[in-house]
């Protein structure tokens, strides 16, 4: 028990320090107890020796997945009957890679802003407004790629169904906007990402070309053929 205890520490301690994050603000301390709890009962109470700060970091990064996961599902169940499951399958594929260029992204920040010594805690202007633009502009690449898949998907469509697989991508970008906010803390950030998720696909999926030319170059590494 207690080996298996071990290994289950170091998978989440592994998880945790892979992806880094920031803390979650948007939910209760009743909730995150509960969590505590829940990690204790499964024999995982090394997890409290984890500061606050990052636990609540590793629970906003669980929560995110499970909300990807949950978002997977429903859009599965609901474009299964409607032959358009193939979107699902690319928007999760698309997940796998948005969640390591995300975590790739913030880490180089991150290690920038210490040599560069750009001030943290208290945040100074340069180190709030390069967090801001990072996290939007990998944000707004996500819409992107979403808006071009749904094009791709739908060309052909009936009306109804065209509208239906851009509501799926419309989802995809505010799901998209939980997992960066597991890495740009603050009210600020989650302020701007959220309405910049939505806005950016409908923007993208009024005019796809913009897609392309913006972050064109970067889909095209994993364009097949």
């Amino acid at each position: 028990m207690i080996g298996s205890a071990t290994s289950k520490t170091g998978i989440l301690r592994t998880l945790f320090y892979a992806v880094g994050g920031a803390p979650v603000e948007f939910f209760s301390d009743a909730s995150h107890e509960g969590f505590h709890f829940a990690l204790d009962s499964i024999g995982i109470s090394d997890v409290g020796r984890l500061t606050e700060e990052k636990q609540k970091t590793l629970w906003e990064v669980i929560v995110a997945g499970l909300l990807l996961f949950v978002f997977l599902v429903v859009a599965t169940l609901a474009l299964w009957p409607l032959g358009k499951v193939g979107l699902v399958l690319q928007l999760a594929k698309g997940y796998a890679l948005f969640w390591v260029v995300l975590s790739f992204t913030w880490w180089v920040l991150s290690l920038l802003q210490r040599i560069l010594r750009i001030e943290s805690d208290p945040p100074s202007s340069a180190y709030v407004f390069t967090n801001l633009g990072l996290g939007a502009f990998v944000q707004a690449g996500w819409s992107a790629f979403a808006a071009l898949a749904v094009t791709g998907v739908a060309a052909g469509s009936a009306t109804w169904l065209t509208l239906g697989l851009h509501l799926v991508g419309f989802f995809s970008s505010l799901v998209a906007s939980v997992m960066v906010g597991a890495f740009y803390q603050g009210t600020l950030y989650k302020f701007v990402n959220g309405p910049l998720a939505l806005l950016s696909y409908i923007a993208f999926a009024v005019w796809p070309a913009a897609a392309r030319a913006v972050y064109g170059w970067f889909f095209g590494f994993f364009s097949a053929g």
